[in-house]
């Protein structure tokens, strides 16, 4: 069983920057996660297995990775968007209807947060990520090589996208085969136990 908790306290974050840079490869400062609200995701042994960030306020890794502020579209007012940052599952839980419960969570969290826009960075190489996201209708406003960022060991060619909290909330429903495939693999698995 896996639970979902607010990382808080130095010792927590600590331990969350450590986990997260072992599964994403990079190792964000302690003043950017003191500003961020972090979640974790545990398993029984109070082992993290994943997580995610959002930073409500102050600069935005995104957005400080971009080659120029001017690829920022003009209908979207940067002090209205939060960024979603540092979200991995292990690999155990990626296909597990853990996930699904996961995804919901991150997304119930984006739709309180009170922000009409989030963004988010990825790698291009991870075309399965970008396929993912797509279901929400994001908006690329840069693709491409960005700027190196503390935490980082060398430069990446990534997407920077913004999403709507519209498409953040409709896209459970736009990924719904998905949701019921993977709740029926589970479902089997939990029989032929």
């Amino acid at each position: 069983m896996y639970s979902i908790k607010r990382i808080r306290g130095l010792d927590q974050a600590l331990v969350f920057q450590k986990t997260s840079k072992k599964y994403i490869g990079i190792e964000f400062p302690l003043s950017y996660l003191r500003r961020s609200k972090i979640f974790g995701v545990f398993d029984d042994d109070n082992q993290l297995v994943g997580g995610f960030l959002i930073v409500m306020e102050g600069d935005l890794r995104s957005f400080e990775s971009l080659p120029s502020l001017t690829c920022l579209p003009k209908k979207i007012d940067r002090w209205d968007v939060a960024e979603v940052n540092s979200l991995w599952l292990s690999k155990e839980l990626r296909k597990s209807a853990s996930s699904i419960v996961f995804w919901l969570f991150v997304i119930f969290q984006l739709l309180i947060s009170g922000k009409k826009y989030f963004t988010y960075t990825y790698s291009t190489s991870k075309s399965r990520l970008g396929n993912f996201y797509g279901r929400a209708r994001p908006i690329t406003i840069f693709e491409g090589e960005t700027k190196i960022l503390e935490g980082m060991k060398e430069a990446e060619v990534e997407s920077i996208e913004v999403v709507s909290r519209f498409n953040v909330a409709i896209a459970p429903i736009r990924s719904i085969a998905i949701i019921t495939d993977r709740l029926m693999v589970n479902f089997k698995k939990l029989r032929s136990s």
